[in-house]
């Protein structure tokens, strides 16, 4: 929304969706279409057509795509030899098996610019592809800085309280949930006083929560599903919990910095451009459970001010890559 917001004040926008979604509200200037598309090549080639009589009818000057469908789907226009500028965003490090990657490599021969979520994707996409270009640019996600807040009450809370965890994203074999189980399993087992609140849904649900029951974990893990908005549990914690096999680059790590938390991780994705290991927060090897249990440890045997200088150097990380001023004006300038 922030980008269209922007955008929108001196340009139109047209905001095009393969799947149903609704307008979160109504801002001058944008019009969302929602095509509702099915994983079929009858509905690919009719979208195609579709978009490529859109831009010409309305003179579009850029057109900017996210994840993979679209990127194909931008880079296919291109092919047909749209004046339309392609910008396309990849925002993952996972990039599939052999078929996939040459279907990447193919949609970014045909985009006139490549946006990266992170240095991390960025490399990893000229890595594992062979591909360079100088148009290729890292734009890190924004995060509303306005969710900074101290909140006292929270801080000076009785010290005898258990410890409060977060970890929030989908249940689903990337996010290994199973490495996270396993360790707060080692901490349960050395008598340490904690919660972990989980909010996600998806595939694993169901395993995972068997894990629990198995591991009788049930008065240290809530699972709590999907949340429309976390932030109430994001405010409840004192610490965020990241076990992931892989990632691009966590927007519920970005979520819990700006909700002032200090971080545990696995080390995937771009989280070393966010967390430096013992500055700001502490950084894991993924598939360590003993591990993952010893970063979680440090945090909760660490005192209120180290805790706060880990919070203080994150907060200045997110003002300067991940806030407003500098996101959309990088966004601008390329747009």
């Amino acid at each position: 929304d922030f980008i269209t917001s922007e955008v929108s004040k001196k340009d139109t926008v047209h905001i095009i969706t393969l799947i149903e979604i609704k307008k979160s509200k109504e801002i001058k200037n944008i019009n969302l279409i929602n095509l509702d598309i099915k994983k079929n090549l009858y509905s690919l080639f009719k979208c195609l057509h579709f978009l490529k009589k859109f831009l010409i009818k309305n003179k579009i000057d850029t057109l900017v795509t996210f994840n993979f469908h679209p990127n194909l789907l931008g880079s296919l226009l291109k092919l047909l030899r749209i004046k339309t500028i392609i910008m396309t965003s990849i925002r993952t490090s996972f990039f599939g098996g052999y078929i996939r990657k040459k279907i990447i490599k193919f949609i970014c021969h045909f985009s006139d610019k490549i946006i990266f979520n992170s240095k991390n994707v960025l490399n990893t996409y000229v890595d594992t592809l062979n591909v360079r270009s100088k148009n290729m640019i890292v734009i890190y996600n924004y995060t509303p800085i306005s969710k900074i807040s101290i909140n006292k009450d929270h801080q000076n809370k009785n010290a005898n309280s258990p410890f409060q965890w977060i970890a929030v994203g989908r249940i689903v074999p990337a996010k290994n949930y199973k490495n996270l189980i396993e360790a707060i399993k080692i901490l349960k087992n050395n008598n340490y006083m904690f919660l972990l609140r989980i909010i996600g849904d998806g595939s694993n649900f169901g395993s995972i929560q068997n894990l629990i029951n198995r591991h009788n974990l049930n008065s240290e893990i809530e699972m709590l599903g999907f949340k429309n908005n976390p932030s109430e549990y994001y405010k409840l914690s004192d610490g965020f919990v990241l076990s992931s096999s892989w990632e691009g680059f966590p927007n519920s790590l970005l979520e819990a910095v700006s909700y002032r938390l200090p971080v545990v991780s696995t080390m995937v994705g771009g989280v070393n451009e966010i967390i430096e290991n013992g500055k700001n927060g502490i950084i894991v090897s993924p598939n360590s459970p003993n591990e993952l249990a010893s970063g979680m440890l440090k945090i909760m045997n660490s005192s209120r001010k180290k805790l706060n200088g880990y919070i203080n150097i994150s907060e200045n990380i997110l003002l300067h890559q991940h806030g407003f001023s500098n996101t959309i004006k990088l966004w601008v300038n390329e747009l």
